[in-house]
């Protein structure tokens, strides 16, 4: 995957973004709060306007967002992630969600020729500054393989 999308650069967000940035990955960034893309910028990532935005330009989506309400806003809101993802992209979803919820997510991204990881991760801050959290994978075991 050479182009990935990242949503919601919060307090894991941020650290992941700028690790895979690090790693020479070329990283589009979204995030609802104006501002937080400015230090990613800086180790090279571009900023989209939308989700939709993000979505046209990423073979991977990244989102690690809050809670349930804001996914639905990034993925199904004006300009959502959904209403541009390309066929074949993979989403992978690092948020902590409702299971009900990620598994919408994988019905309406299958429905746009998309694939969907449901990817929480296990660790804090810290973690996600060095790389190390863990993330359990939910979805099509082809689809991990890919993105190895």
């Amino acid at each position: 995957m050479n182009k990935i999308g990242f949503v919601g650069l919060g307090v894991m967000g941020a650290p992941m973004a700028a690790n895979l940035l690090r790693k020479g990955y070329h990283v589009t960034l979204y995030n609802r709060t104006p501002g937080k893309v400015d230090k990613l910028l800086e180790l090279g990532g571009e900023e989209a306007a939308t989700p939709a935005a993000l979505a046209r330009s990423s073979e991977l989506v990244i989102t690690m967002i809050s809670n349930d309400d804001a996914i639905r806003e990034v993925y199904y809101g004006e300009n959502g992630l959904l209403s541009s993802v390309m066929p074949g992209t993979i989403i992978v979803d690092s948020s902590t969600i409702s299971p009900a919820l990620a598994r919408q997510l994988a019905a309406d991204s299958a429905q746009r020729y998309a694939d969907f990881l449901d990817a929480p991760v296990t660790g804090s801050k810290p973690s996600a500054e060095d790389g190390s959290l863990v993330f359990m994978v939910g979805g099509d075991i082809e689809v991990t393989h890919r993105i190895n």
